[in-house]
């Protein structure tokens, strides 16, 4: 797909908001399944990353949910579909915030990803307390950027903790912050 192609689809989305039209639908899934072999081949270079310096970093990998897009065009609605770089994500859980970085250099002195943008919200933390650091990354030759969240295991945990909430209490803490007080009981 042409980027004003997905420009056009993430418009589409949120003019049928209400329900999506089967065509779309399909659209949307094909734009997201375009993504499976660049994160297979990032993931796979992450697993060698991770053997190759012996360590025990947890890596996974996924494709963004039909939901969680929609949710997103729809609460940005300013945002290009062309520019939503965390369809496909990876994730690396490490020890602590030194192999967070020491993980950031050997992505950077990789000869085949091409890091394209950093948000580092351990430095700078989220004001509801999230901290991870986010590579948005290409493969060599490739256009399709995969979004990078490394953490260490207790931010993972808060994180989940999170999401459980938002899954438990539909609280949508991670969208809209709405229940303010689970929101500071999280931060604190």
């Amino acid at each position: 797909m042409t980027k004003g192609s997905i420009d056009r689809l993430g418009n589409q989305i949120r003019a049928e908001y209400d329900e999506l039209k089967d065509d779309t639908l399909i659209e949307l899934q094909d734009y997201r399944t375009s993504h499976k072999d660049t994160i297979a081949r990032v993931f796979n270079i992450l697993c060698n990353i991770n053997r190759k310096n012996k360590k025990d970093y947890i890596i996974t990998y996924r494709i963004k949910r039909f939901e969680s897009i929609i949710g997103k065009l729809y609460r940005y609605p300013q945002m290009q579909f062309s520019r939503m770089w965390d369809i496909g994500g990876c994730r690396c859980i490490v020890n602590n915030n030194k192999e967070v970085y020491e993980l950031k250099t050997l992505i950077e002195e990789n000869p085949f990803l091409e890091i394209r943008k950093i948000y580092d919200y351990i430095e700078k933390p989220q004001p509801e307390g999230y901290k991870s650091l986010h590579l948005f990354i290409s493969l060599q030759n490739d256009n399709k950027v995969i979004e990078l969240q490394i953490r260490n295991k207790d931010d993972h945990n808060w994180a989940t903790l999170v999401e459980i909430t938002d899954l438990l209490f539909d609280a949508k803490l991670k969208e809209f912050g709405k229940n303010k007080d689970l929101l500071r009981f999280h931060f604190l």
